[in-house]
C-alpha cells in the first residue's frame, strides 16, 4: 500500500505538470507571433551592399588608406575602354609642358571618334588636347598627344605601359593611347584605383577632372564649349573627379574619387550595360563608406542634362539602356 498511496500522491504533480506545459505553449504561441508580427521578419528589402546588385562585371571602393572596403572580381582582367586615357594624359605631362603647340596628323585624324572631330594640321596647345581626351574622351587628342612625344602611337604606349608598373598597376597592359578596341589591353577595378590616386597628383588632369564645362579656342578661332561626360559631377559636390568609358567590348566603365570627411575614396566599375547603371553603381560603392545620405541617395538617372549647363529632373525616367545607342553624346554648342 506504500508504493500505491506514493502513485497518489504524484497526481498534484501531474496537475503541476499540466500547468507547465499549457505555460510553455503559451510561452512558444505567443513568441513565433511576435517573430511573425515583427518587422525584421517581414520580406527584407533589397540590401543594396550586397554584390549581387552592383550590375557589373567588376567593382571596388578603396577608402584614402588604400584599403579596399569591397570589391567584385576585384583582379579580373577586363577592357579598359577610355579610363586608359588617364595613363595618357600623365604621360603626356611627364614629357610635355601644357602650353605647348602640337599639330594634329592626318593618322590622328582619322582615328575614329565623338565629336568634336579633330582634322589634319589643327594646332592645339597640349592643355587643350587633354580637356578634350579627358572631358570629352576626343581619341583622335590622346593619339595626337602619343605621336608628338613618341613619334608613334606604338612607342608611347611602351611609356604607358612602363608608367602602370611604376605605380603598382601591375595587373594593366595597353595597346593604344585611347582605350579603342586592339590588341592585348586589359585592367582590373583595382589598378584602376591606382591610376586615379596618381593621376590626382598632377594638378592640371585634377583640375580638368573636376569641371563640368569649359570653353577651348579652335584653330579657327572659335570657341568650343565641352561639357563633362561624368554626370556625378552634377549630382554631388564630394565627386573629385572621373574618368567614363565605353566600347561593345568593355560596356561601360567609370574610375572615381569623392571626398570624405575622413579623405578620399576611389571607385571603379567595369563592364555595364548602361550609363544609368554605370551611375547606380558609383553611387552604391560611395555610399559604402559615405552612408545613406551620399550620392547614393540621388536618383542620378532622373537627371540629364538641360543643355544650358544646368540639371533638370524628369517626369519619368529615362533609360539609356533602351535607347538605340548606348551612350548619347553631348551635344555641342559653338559659340563664335
Amino acid at each position: 500500500m506504500d508504493g500505491f498511496e506514493g502513485h497518489l500522491k504524484i497526481e498534484p504533480i501531474s496537475s503541476h505538470k499540466t500547468g507547465n506545459g499549457l505555460f510553455y505553449f503559451i510561452l512558444v504561441f505567443t513568441s513565433l507571433f511576435l517573430i511573425i508580427a515583427s518587422p525584421a521578419s517581414a520580406r527584407p528589402e533589397k540590401d543594396l551592399s550586397f554584390p549581387q546588385f552592383i550590375h557589373a562585371k567588376a567593382a571596388i571602393v578603396v577608402d584614402t588608406n588604400k584599403s579596399v572596403i569591397y570589391a567584385k572580381n576585384q583582379d579580373v582582367k577586363l577592357p579598359p575602354a577610355s579610363t586608359t586615357k588617364l595613363v595618357t594624359a600623365m604621360v603626356a605631362l611627364d614629357y610635355l609642358k601644357p602650353e605647348e603647340r602640337v599639330v594634329v596628323s592626318r593618322n590622328a585624324a582619322r582615328v575614329r571618334s565623338v565629336r568634336p572631330r579633330l582634322r589634319a594640321n589643327d594646332e592645339l596647345t597640349v592643355e587643350n588636347l587633354l580637356h578634350l581626351a579627358l572631358m570629352k574622351s576626343i581619341n583622335s587628342a590622346a593619339v595626337t598627344l602619343a605621336e608628338e612625344i613618341a613619334g608613334s602611337e606604338d612607342g608611347f604606349v611602351e611609356l604607358m605601359n612602363q608608367k602602370a608598373l611604376s605605380i603598382g598597376a601591375v595587373n594593366t597592359r595597353f595597346a593604344n593611347a585611347s582605350g579603342l578596341p586592339e590588341g592585348t589591353q586589359f585592367t582590373t577595378v583595382y589598378d584602376l584605383t591606382l591610376i586615379m590616386n596618381e593621376a590626382l597628383k598632377y594638378p592640371l588632369i585634377k583640375e580638368i577632372l573636376g569641371k563640368k564645362e569649359c570653353s577651348i579656342a579652335t584653330p579657327e578661332g572659335k570657341n568650343l564649349l565641352l561639357r563633362n561626360t561624368n554626370r556625378l559631377l552634377w549630382a554631388t559636390d564630394s565627386m573629385i573627379g572621373g574618368k567614363t568609358g565605353y566600347t561593345g567590348q568593355a560596356q561601360h566603365c567609370f574610375v572615381g574619387a569623392f571626398q570624405t570627411e575622413d579623405g578620399l575614396i576611389f571607385t571603379a566599375v567595369l563592364g555595364t550595360s548602361s550609363r544609368n547603371r554605370l551611375w547606380r553603381s558609383t553611387a552604391l560603392l560611395s555610399s559604402l563608406i559615405t552612408g545613406p545620405k551620399g550620392i547614393a541617395s540621388i536618383k542620378v538617372e532622373n537627371f540629364i542634362s538641360s543643355g544650358k549647363g544646368k540639371v533638370v529632373k524628369l517626369k519619368k525616367k529615362r533609360h539609356l539602356s533602351k535607347r538605340k545607342k548606348k551612350t548619347q553624346p553631348v551635344r555641342l554648342a559653338r559659340k563664335i
